[in-house]
Formats: C-alpha cells, structure tokens, sequence
C-alpha cells in the first residue's frame, strides 16, 4: 500500500542525451487507437465518469492544470484489460492542441499533442519536459529524469524515450517513463505512470489492478454462481505486470461471498490460499478479516478463524507474520462472541507473535484463569514491561466487572 501524506517537492532534475536513432516505442499501436477511437460524453453521475474524473485527478498531479472541457470518453477491452479513453481540450494559452488519457487498470497514460519545436535538440526538450512536469504526488518523489532524443531525422517515429526515478523506490505501482512520437509534423508526448500513484486518491473502489471495470466487476459478480466466484480468486496473482502483487479483484470478489455466506472449510480456504508468497498471503489474509469486519462476521466465521490460528502456528517453523497481521487484526472491531484470548496467551507461552499477542491481551482478555496463567509465565526480558502493561490492563478490567453498577 502507499501512503498518501503532504509533502513539497523540489523540481525534477531532467537530463537528455542525443541519439541518432531509437527503436520504436511501444506506444506507437496505443497511440494509433486513441486517435482513431470515437467518443461520447457520459453521464455525469456514472461509473464511467468516476473513472473520468480518477484520470483527470491524476493528470494534474502530473503535468498541472492544463486540462480544459472534456471532449468525450469511450471504453474498450485490450488483452482482457477494460480501458477508459478520454480527451479534453487544453486550456487556454497552453502548449498543447489535445489531451488524452489512456486509463488502464495498471497505468495512466497521458497522451499530449505538441509542436515538434519542443524536441527539436536535448536543451529544448529538456526545458519542455521540466517546465511540463508538476508532480503534486504526496509522499513520492519523482527525482529525476533521464531521456534520448533523437535528431537528425523528420521522418515518422519514435523522437524521445525515457524513464524517471520515483523516490522510495516502491517494486511497483509506481512506474514513470516517457516517449514522444513524430506523426505528421506534430509530436504526441506519452507519459505512463504506475496506478499506484492514484489510486487511493483518486479512483473509486475497483478501479485500480481489477481487469473488469466497465462495467465495473462489483456488478458482474452478481450474476455468477459461488462456486464460479471461488474458482476466480487468486487469478489475479498469475497474471503480468504490477497487477499480479495486488488483491484489488479478489477484494470485489471476497467482499460477494462474505455478503451470500460461505462454508467455515471455505471461509479457511479464503484466508489461506496455496500460494508461496508470504505478501500475497499476507494481503489476502487482511482483505479477509477486513471484510468480515466491516460486515461484522467474525463471530459467525469463529471458528473458522480459530482453526487458521492454530494452523499457522503449527507450521514447521510457525508463520509467525501471518499470526502477527492476524492478532492485530483481530485485536479490534469484532464484535462480542469472539475472543482468542486463549490462543494469545498459548502463543506468549511458546514465544511466538509475542508483541501482538499481549497487544490483542491488553484490549481483550477478559478471563481470571488467563489473567493468572498469563502472570505465571515466563517471557523475555525484552517483554517484561509490555507483560506487566498488558496484566495492570486486564487487571483494571476484571476489577471493573466485578465492581456493582
């Protein structure tokens, strides 16, 4: 996940060398549709202009206020991916004759038509991508830039390529490169930038790493059988791109079982899913007892959630992250009739997930003979004085049951 939080950022270091030549981009067959693509203009109130106003929203965290009265939208499937094109006009006295946005559910692309002026040697289309870049990104720091030109030549083509540094350097989400294509005497800047970036802010829920969005999956899944719905689960994960390390989709579809009801064997399998990967266990983990949470069904899945406890505990060695994410989680908002405070102090007593689990005692035990088992074990000296925080809590606790109203 990445944090959204404010932050000033100093302006983009941009630096181009010269080429005689480039290979062609790989946005030339995007930028071939977007031109020939026919728009419309929704309904102001739609999912499609939701999606819309995501694209713009994160247009101007890149490139600033440039975009003027939306021209249209349209929708297309490319390789199984819903895609939203939208074109704007750009405001008055600026550089550019068009705007879109290609808006896929791994990137954003922003298509800016330009004068071939602009990439006419390095010095000037170094001046052109720094003055265009804004980044407003909060918590990121596009650091620098650093690009070929290619001079020498008029004929159509690739005319720039090029990459930025995004600071931290999170493995995805957050991806930023360039390219500018000469088409007809006019050039067509291509600037692609990683969802992650916007999609908190942004986009609505199931926007963003869900392949299905128009419409959007949330309503599909209304028509599909259960057991078509557990089959789906996990696809996301075998697939290319930043899209596989996230569990946007799975969540649509965890949050439709939740809603029917599933089997406790089913509500186990959903928590933990045959895959080798500690963070993708770890997300799928969290999106479950999330939405159990907000649909405050912990307590009819309790011992479904018992027995993943205890199976990740017995694992050889115990999966102490996931007994972590998972006490934590449980710690708060579960409602009453559940309560794994028997769980926490056996784990104390083994020495495993020791801070969450006197975190989830501090806010839960609510038992004498745990209080008392609990005071008679032996922890780390590293864990004195969180054990003794944890007991004055539970202490103050009981002795408050027990005190008339």
């Amino acid at each position: 996940m990445i944090l959204c939080l404010p932050l000033e950022l100093a302006a983009v270091d941009v630096r181009i060398e010269t080429r005689r030549s480039l290979p062609n981009s790989s946005v030339w067959e995007l930028l071939g549709t977007v031109l020939r693509t026919s728009l419309r203009v929704p309904h102001s109130d739609s999912w499609e202009s939701s999606i819309e106003a995501g694209a713009r929203k994160s247009a101007v965290d890149i490139i600033g206020p440039q975009l003027g009265e939306l021209v249209g939208i349209s929708t297309l499937t490319v390789s199984g991916e819903d895609i939203l094109v939208a074109r704007w006009k750009p405001i008055i006295d600026s550089q550019f004759t068009s705007i879109w946005a290609w808006d896929t559910p791994q990137f954003n692309y922003m298509i800016l038509e330009c004068s071939l002026e602009a990439f006419g040697s390095p010095a000037q289309a170094e001046r052109f991508i720094k003055t265009l870049i804004v980044w407003k990104v909060p918590t990121l720091e596009l650091s620098s830039i650093t690009a070929a030109v290619r001079v020498g030549t008029h004929a159509n083509g690739t005319i720039l390529v090029g990459s930025g540094q995004v600071l931290p350097p999170y493995p995805y989400g957050v991806e930023f490169s360039l390219s500018a294509i000469q088409l007809d005497r006019r050039a067509y800047l291509v600037v692609k930038a990683g969802k992650g970036l916007f999609s908190i802010r942004h986009y609505p829920e199931g926007a963003s790493y869900v392949l299905e969005r128009f419409p959007p999956l949330r309503n599909r899944v209304q028509t599909w059988s259960q057991q078509e719905i557990l089959e789906e689960g996990g696809k996301a994960y075998t697939l290319t791109g930043p899209i596989s390390r996230y569990d946007n989709r799975d969540a649509v579809l965890i949050q439709e079982l939740v809603r029917r009801g599933v089997s406790e064997i089913q509500m186990e399998q959903l928590m933990l899913p045959n895959l080798d990967d500690i963070d993708l266990r770890s997300q799928r983990m969290f999106r479950v007892l999330r939405t159990l949470k907000q649909s405050n069904g912990v307590k009819q899945y309790n011992s479904a959630i018992s027995n993943v406890l205890k199976r990740l505990e017995n694992e050889n060695p115990p999966q102490e992250r996931l007994l972590e994410l998972l006490l934590r989680e449980l710690r708060e908002g579960v409602g009453t009739g559940a309560n794994f405070s028997e769980f926490a102090v056996g784990c104390i007593t083994r020495g495993i997930a020791m801070n969450a689990a006197l975190l989830y005692l501090e806010y839960n035990c609510d038992s004498t003979a745990l209080f008392q088992k609990l005071s008679q074990t032996d922890v780390p000296e590293l864990y004195h004085a969180s054990k003794e925080s944890t007991l004055n809590k539970i202490k103050v606790r009981l002795t408050e049951r027990t005190q008339p109203k």
